[in-house]
């Protein structure tokens, strides 16, 4: 997936960012104040809003691609992640990334259409597998959303793993008390009101049942 020449990693150099490969830059990207100076190639082959952005650009002159992403969730960290799949880096995906990658993911339109096995369905993949079946996961997760929040929540990733971390609490109701606590010792989190919630609706349930 990487242009021809030599390609060793990615390395940075103050605000910018750069693909260690053998054929100049032909895209730039800007996010929050950083610039990655990249090929349009491995961009284009995986993600939809690079490759309709090329796609406009064929009727102009410039040489370069001159992109400005507003709003990126995830920021350029993230961001950094998604590059770094278009070029067929292997990237670890955690608890405490998966929210924004897939964020990411959906902001670019990193879909199958694609490529199979984009990063959107890559991530998700990884949410339901991993982080939906392990209550310290959808904890972790549930925090690093907050810097994604609307996204996530449309997106339905914080339904689900107030969902999953209810239905655990509802299996083993001692979860509910220090093993959670433990991540709110010096505030309490934005999601807890709401893991509250899911937690009377679970024991409401069963008194009916």
């Amino acid at each position: 997936m990487a242009p021809t020449g030599k390609l060793s990693g990615f390395r940075r150099e103050g605000s910018d960012w750069f693909c260690n490969g053998g054929l100049p830059s032909d895209i730039t990207v800007s996010i929050e104040g950083v610039t990655f100076h990249l090929h349009k190639f491995p961009l284009v082959s995986k993600s939809g809003k690079f490759a309709k952005a090329n796609d406009e650009s064929k009727d102009t002159d410039k040489k370069t691609l001159k992109m400005v992403l507003e709003e990126f969730p995830g920021g350029p960290d993230t961001f950094l992640i998604a590059a770094k799949f278009c070029y067929g880096y292997r990237v670890e995906l955690t608890a405490r990334n998966v929210v924004s990658v897939h964020c990411a993911a959906e902001y670019l339109e990193m879909t199958d259409e694609f490529g199979e096995g984009n990063l959107l369905s890559k991530s998700e993949s990884f949410f339901h597998r991993n982080t939906l079946r392990n209550w310290k996961d959808c904890i972790l997760a549930l925090q690093s959303s907050e810097s994604v929040l609307p996204r996530a929540e449309k997106l339905q990733l914080v339904g689900k793993c107030l969902n999953a971390l209810s239905m655990m609490v509802c299996t083993d109701p001692s979860l509910f008390g220090w093993p959670m606590m433990m991540y709110w010792e010096f505030s309490e989190p934005w999601w807890k009101h709401s893991l509250e919630w899911h937690q009377h609706w679970c024991q409401d349930s069963e008194l009916r049942i």
